[in-house]
Order: structure tokens, then C-alpha cells, then sequence
């Protein structure tokens, strides 16, 4: 699914998600999709893929980036996303 929650309003975001977590916990399918909205990935995705300059950067468990980007600090996936980037510009710079 690519940005399947883009524009829809908070009470079909809250269905869709239902659903789709009922069909991964019921039907054990896995869903892959893509997202700006972090905040949505990290209450529902157990592994990501993340794509930086269309390279693949990270992949693995979205719990295991965050404590790749900062061990102690208990950062959202959103907050590890920024300072990772940060990081990552901080050492393109460099090079």
C-alpha cells in the first residue's frame, strides 16, 4: 500500500488501521506500505525499510532502528528518524 492514510479523516484512518491489523493478526498476512506518517508506523509496524537517497539505509525491526539511533533515549520512530538523518547529512557533509 503506498500512503494508503493520506487524506482520510481520523474515524476511516482508525477503521483502516483495525482492519488491517485484524487481517495480519487473524489471517497472518503480511502488509507492506509505505508512509510519510511515522507516527502510524511506529504504533503499528514490527519491521521497516528505511530509503535514503534511494538507497536501502536500514532493515530490519522498527524497536532495533531506534535503539540503533539512540540507545538510552526512548525517541519515537519520528524523533530516530530526524536525529538519523541528521547524522546521516552530518557524514555526506564530511565525505
Amino acid at each position: 500500500l503506498d500512503e494508503p492514510t493520506t487524506g482520510m479523516d481520523p474515524e476511516i484512518r482508525f477503521h483502516f488501521w483495525s482492519e488491517i491489523v485484524r487481517i495480519n493478526k487473524e489471517e497472518t498476512v503480511t502488509v507492506f506500505l509505505t508512509t510519510q506518517y511515522l507516527e502510524e508506523a511506529d504504533k503499528h509496524a514490527e519491521s521497516m525499510a528505511l530509503l535514503v537517497d534511494g538507497q536501502l539505509d536500514f532493515s530490519g525491526e522498527v524497536r532495533e532502528f531506534k535503539k540503533q539511533v539512540h540507545p538510552e533515549a526512548g525517541l519515537s520512530l519520528e524523533e530516530s528518524y530526524l536525529v538519523y538523518l541528521n547524522q546521516y547529512r552530518k557524514t555526506e557533509e564530511s565525505v
